[in-house]
């Protein structure tokens, strides 16, 4: 309860600032709104207490709405009841107050944040499910062990929690820490701008007594040299927090004060491109750094490379139904300029997501363009990984008719749909017929005589199956079929080869883990991995936000600015580190009560504090992509247009991005600087692919020898 109130009292802390100037009037027109509420009078001015929350929020009331924004006109429902005289005089002054308090810079974010606030006093509901959780969690924890010890197998938590465990605490340090502590004398730390808490206490571990040998010892420090850029933080889901590293920047670590030196030479991109980025995320980013919050400042950067001949950024927004295929077609054409000039050695499309790059991919892949995809693709939907599954689930089940129909029509066997409803009917109860067991005394009746050949093909090859079966390792024994069945002759693509690779060392695992033929497990393990990369050697690479972090390119086109990635889910607990002004540090903990949205709860607090370090992330990953662009960077945006009058010719108006988005933070830019391209007819758009394309492999001629 403290730390809660602690957090209160620091944001109503930055509102009383702000109207520290205006007390005395403020405090006249909260009493009378009060007064006409019939609620407790404040002895004084709000103080910025977690007790005097609740005048805040009145006073808070008196000037925004339910949404955030600046009042128009107060109510009696506000405390301001409707009348001539002292009424219409309190309203009026309340304007005349809210026209002044509107051109103070920070006040109305500061206000509309009070709303968020935890109510202290409220039930103890979510209190009471920690406090059962709490007992539940330890438990779990143990018994997660166990399994770890039965799979001889942990996960990069485990590994943290147990090097802090080995370094032991601040009073019972040890052997490992002692030693440790004689055998370290430098630490350098990359990239500390996307560390984790448990990454943090252990390098405080690490350094405990650094600061006093440091004194005791001055021409033999001990150093800790810390590598990162606020800026790029954009690892939140691995719970990566900037906050840590600005602390590390202030504070340092045990006594080590650490001498900062900001790198502002830009050696990687053209000027025009520096200037752009300087002039648009320095409206973006947050004025100053907040440890709490989450905040980074921005900071400018100078160009070392003069400015292009052309123009470095290009912008452009769509509208209407086929939006997001005029879209992709632009994307094409900016691609193809590129590749046509001997000069641009890499270009790049950086995607939020996988999916937002979909409908790209299939663009580029009808144009015929090479490109190398990293992660972008999922192995479970790669045609040749598809046979084999098919091939797989028919090995395990014999009664699943589908997986035997996706065999024959497989292009190792290739029957026709003629050759299909011919097997099909095949016996008396045709529809419930085992396949596997029909095939082998089938002879051919009501097929093709090419059908035919195929048939007998893969019925010899399921025989030397059936015989191997159990007397050869499964990755053998599946790989082997597959060699036999045609399967490597019909693939086009080296990249299939290695799927196919991946796919059989899958099976061997399986057999390792005592799993066997599970078509169950290998799907799940499928979902779970990413093709390989069309062309490596391309010059066009395709890659997430992420993936391109440390990298460069000559060119760099960002696609679906304006779309969303899914919404957070509903966490059973939400928690998070506070770190006071003072230096004070507490931990913040709550359960979902299920209770409404917009309830002053410590749960909702907590849920509105992520989403906003999440947006201010997303503001980064944006600054991340543009700044690998060497001399050219397009962005590109769908977005809804607002309704207009039809009789009334005009300019076509966009509406905003969602908060969620990565063009919401650079709209006013974008916005102005972006020319609308009207609304087109295109031909039949290339199929979306939500995962890797679908090609049909080549189809094998009739008969095909088995290798021997």
């Amino acid at each position: 309860r403290a730390t809660v109130e602690a957090v209160v009292a620091e944001s109503l802390a930055d509102v009383h600032a702000l109207l520290d100037p205006f007390q005395d009037e403020l405090y006249d027109l909260l009493c009378y709104s009060l007064e006409n509420l019939e609620q407790p009078l404040p002895g004084d001015f709000p103080a910025p207490r977690a007790a005097a929350v609740e005048h805040w929020r009145q006073l808070r009331a008196m000037f925004l709405t339910q949404k955030g924004d600046w009042r128009k006109s107060v109510t009696r429902r506000e405390g301001f009841p409707t009348g001539k005289g002292e009424a219409s005089e309190r309203k009026e002054h309340l304007q005349n107050l809210a026209d002044r308090l509107r051109s103070i810079a920070g006040l109305q974010q500061a206000l509309h944040a009070i709303a968020w606030l935890p109510d202290t006093s409220a039930s103890s509901d979510s209190w009471q499910i920690v406090l059962r959780l709490s007992h539940v969690l330890p438990n779990l924890a143990a018994c997660l062990l166990l399994v770890f010890r039965r799979h001889g197998q942990v996960d990069h938590s485990q590994v943290a929690l147990s090097a802090l465990t080995a370094l032991g605490t601040d009073d019972a340090p040890t052997e490992l820490a002692l030693r440790l502590d004689y055998a370290i004398e430098h630490i350098l730390v990359d990239e500390f701008q996307d560390t984790a808490i448990s990454q943090y206490r252990l390098l405080s571990r690490l350094t405990r007594g650094w600061g006093e040998h440091n004194q005791a010892n001055p021409d033999a420090p001990r150093t800790i040299f810390i590598v990162g850029d606020g800026m790029q933080s954009i690892y939140g889901f691995r719970d990566a927090n900037v906050g840590l590293f600005l602390r590390a920047k202030n504070e340092g670590f045990n006594g080590l004060l650490p001498q900062s030196v900001a790198l502002h030479c830009n050696f990687r991109s053209d000027q025009g491109l520096v200037d752009w980025v300087n002039a648009t995320f320095r409206q973006a980013f947050p004025a100053e750094d907040d440890v709490r919050r989450g905040r980074v400042a921005f900071t400018e950067a100078v160009a070392v490379r003069p400015a292009g001949s052309s123009a470095a950024v290009s912008l452009h927004a769509f509208h209407g139904e086929q939006a997001r295929q005029q879209e992709a077609a632009l994307l094409v054409r900016q691609v193809q300029e590129a590749l046509a000039d001997p000069t641009v050695n890499s270009v790049a499309i950086l995607g939020r997501s996988r999916g937002q790059l979909a409908p790209v991919l299939a663009h580029l892949q009808a144009a015929g363009i090479p490109f190398a995809a990293q992660e972008i693709e999922r192995l479970a939907g790669s045609a040749v990984i598809v046979d084999l599954m098919s091939l797989c689930r028919a090995l395990a089940n014999p009664a699943d008719r589908v997986a035997w129909f996706a065999l024959l029509r497989a292009p190792w066997c290739g029957l026709t749909l003629a050759d299909l409803r011919a097997l099909a009917g095949n016996g008396r109860e045709a529809r419930y017929s085992n396949l596997q067991g029909v095939l082998p005394g089938h002879g051919g009746e009501g097929l093709s005589p090419d059908g035919r050949k195929r048939l007998q093909h893969l019925v010899l090859c399921l025989a030397w199956a059936a015989r191997k079966r159990d007397r050869l390792a499964l990755r053998v024994w599946v790989e082997q079929l597959w060699l036999r069945l045609g399967g490597a002759a019909t693939v086009t693509e080296e990249a299939s080869l290695e799927d196919a690779a991946i796919f059989f060392s899958l099976l061997q695992q399986a057999e390792q883990e005592g799993v066997g033929l599970d078509v169950d497990w290998l799907q799940r393990r499928l979902d779970k991995l990413y093709a390989s990369g069309r062309d490596a050697g391309a010059r066009l690479q395709v890659m997430t936000l992420h993936k391109s972090k440390g990298l460069e390119f000559d060119w760099v086109l960002i696609p679906a600015l304006a779309s969303t990635t899914r919404g957070e889910r509903r966490e059973i607990l939400l928690w998070d580190e506070y770190n006071s002004p003072g230096g004070e540090r507490g931990f913040l903990l709550a359960a979902d009560e299920h209770n409404d949205d917009k309830a002053p709860t410590l749960y909702n607090f907590l849920k509105r504090t992520r989403r906003e370090k999440s947006r201010l992330e997303s503001t980064r990953l944006l600054y991340v992509g543009a700044t690998r662009a060497a001399r050219r960077l397009v962005l590109t945006a769908c977005l809804n247009a607002q309704e207009t009058d039809e009789a009334v010719q005009e300019a076509v108006r966009l509406k905003p991005p969602g908060e969620a988005s990565l063009l919401h933070s650079i709209w006013p830019v974008f916005e102005q600087q972006a020319p609308v391209h009207a609304p087109a007819v295109l031909p039949a758009a290339a199929p979306m692919a939500t995962a890797r394309p679908w090609w049909r492999l080549q189809s094998l001629p009739s008969p095909v020898a088995a290798p021997t």
